[in-house]
């Protein structure tokens, strides 16, 4: 089990990079409306990748899923700085700031012609880790413990709201060749201090082997624990076109040398599912993502003790094959 020490997100790591890799900034968000504690969901995510530019950005709330995106667009569409997290999609959303403090704004329609609008201020109240360090290919930094305050302007009007968040910055591939599909769930801790298991990811191969697993857990947001031996039972699934049986609950179980950790997970089977979303070198290559909150019951077993958490997670399953 490694031990992953804070890193320093400098606003140079922040900014885009000059080759042809692809890089994103990547952030969700869990927030309650203040008076009446109505719950939602944010996904953002805009990439520069290998032949064009896109945004995946959506609200959830209850069983709606409102699809913000916008995929295919030319290079140049997007502003993305050199230095710190400053990213602006024309007439749909921008992001400003370096850590620990950024301002994301959105303010965007639907296709049914609805208008929504959100300002979030975010601070970081954890530090800043790198993922994943011997994934050849891939930098990988991730901020896992946020708080959100701002306002959101839907059908009804505009309300306050406040919640918790997670950002990533990530540069490389989307995966590498021969990947056949991936699952991630996220889990932040519910106050300043307290168990969250930011990161359990597990991507498999065409023939079935694991080309990466990870789980990282932290109780203080100083220090960061990564166990490297990852199954995931799959309980109940959802079926998506002909090729695809969504995982919609499942169960996780992490293992190391001196920590044990267990997540149950039971998604929202309304989800926001994108075909092609990427513009892909290979013509004969396809990719599905399908996108959405659930909520994750999480136990971790080691020196100090037993300690337990439970509460709105945030994930993703991608799918890629040869057709």
């Amino acid at each position: 089990m490694a031990v992953l020490e804070g890193v320093e997100l400098t606003p140079d790591i922040e900014g885009r990079y000059y080759h042809g890799k692809m890089q994103w900034i990547c952030i969700h968000a869990d927030f309650r409306e203040r008076e009446t504690g109505r719950e939602w969901q944010l996904y953002w995510w805009p990439a520069i990748a290998a032949r064009d530019e896109g945004l995946v950005m959506a609200l959830y709330q209850g069983d709606r899923v409102i699809n913000l995106s916008r995929f295919h667009d030319p290079f140049g569409t997007m502003s993305f700085a050199d230095r710190g997290a400053n990213i602006v999609y024309p007439d749909r959303t921008s992001l400003s700031g370096t850590f620990p403090h950024y301002d994301l704004l959105l303010d965007a329609t639907d296709n049914l012609g609805t208008s929504y609008g959100l300002s979030l201020s975010m601070d970081a109240e954890s530090k800043a880790f790198e993922a994943v360090r011997d994934l050849r290919g891939i930098d990988w930094y991730y901020v896992p413990r946020f708080r959100v305050r701002g306002t959101l302007r839907t059908w009804e009007g505009e309300v306050e709201v406040e919640g918790t968040g997670y950002l990533e910055k990530r540069r490389g591939r989307f995966w590498a060749p021969g990947t056949r599909h991936g699952l991630w769930e996220s889990l932040s801790a519910q106050g300043r201090q307290g168990l969250a298991v930011p990161l359990f990811y597990k991507v498999w191969k065409n023939d079935g082997s694991p080309t990466l697993q990870t789980l990282c857990f932290t109780r203080d947001g100083l220090t960061m624990h990564d166990l490297d031996s990852v199954e995931v039972e799959i309980l109940e699934t959802r079926a998506y076109d002909d090729q695809i049986e969504h995982p919609v609950r499942f169960r996780v179980t992490a293992e190391g040398p001196d920590a044990r950790a267990t997540l149950n997970v039971t998604r929202n089977p309304n989800r926001l599912a994108l075909r092609d979303f990427w513009g892909e070198p290979d013509p004969t290559r396809r990719a599905v993502g399908i996108y959405g909150p659930g909520f994750t019951e999480a136990i971790v077993e080691d020196g100090t003790g037993r300690h337990e958490t439970t509460g709105p997670s945030f994930g993703s399953a991608l799918y890629f094959w040869v057709q």
